[in-house]
């Protein structure tokens, strides 16, 4: 039986411990999440215990998340190489999907899989309620959240243009980094 924890190297120079394996697949944490991890706790006053469950459930989250991803890419027939776990977020690693639906089904099975968790269960009738409920949900592209109709009311679609030689965000208009939108194309010069 192979070591519960032993550190990898994965990628580049990062450094990374793998902690479990889930489904087959090695569940890598980042070195950074342990300094983090301990720099929370060394500040948590008088309530280390609290602070260190609290560390931890955030953490499985992130962990539900990305397997959410992990069992979506095993049913569409992309092999997942590993998840990995980073202070603030978390990366499925799994081969290019066959289709842009396979790719599409991969991406949503981390929400999916925070809904099967909230509503404790697989049952659609409960997780469509749950998703039409208005709750927030947190995904790669920004927030989600959606109303009785399946609306998802927090999109925001971001618009680009080319001006003065560079790729510019031009809307939404009070987001930060946008600049002003050029109505009238300048002529071309050489």
């Amino acid at each position: 039986m192979p070591p519960l924890m032993q550190l990898t190297k994965t990628r580049g120079n990062a450094a990374f411990m793998r902690v479990m394996r889930v489904k087959g697949v090695d569940v890598n944490v980042h070195w950074t999440v342990f300094v983090v991890g301990a720099i929370i706790l060394l500040n948590a006053g008088r309530k280390p215990v609290l602070t260190l469950v609290g560390l931890l459930c955030y953490l499985s989250v992130l962990l539900i998340h990305e397997c959410g991803h992990l069992i979506a890419a095993q049913r569409r027939g992309s092999q997942v190489l590993e998840i990995r776990l980073y202070p603030i977020h978390g990366k499925c690693v799994f081969e290019t999907p066959w289709s842009r639906f396979d790719h599409c089904v991969i991406a949503w099975g981390g929400v999916i899989a925070q809904a099967v968790v909230a509503t404790r269960g697989t049952s659609n009738a409960k997780i469509i309620k749950y998703l039409h409920s208005g709750v927030p949900l947190s995904t790669v592209q920004g927030p989600v959240k959606f109303d009785a109709l399946g609306e998802n009311g927090a999109a925001a679609a971001f618009v680009f243009q080319w001006q003065h030689g560079s790729f510019s965000q031009v809307l939404p208009a009070d987001a930060t980094g946008s600049v002003s939108i050029l109505a009238t194309k300048p002529p071309w010069t050489s």
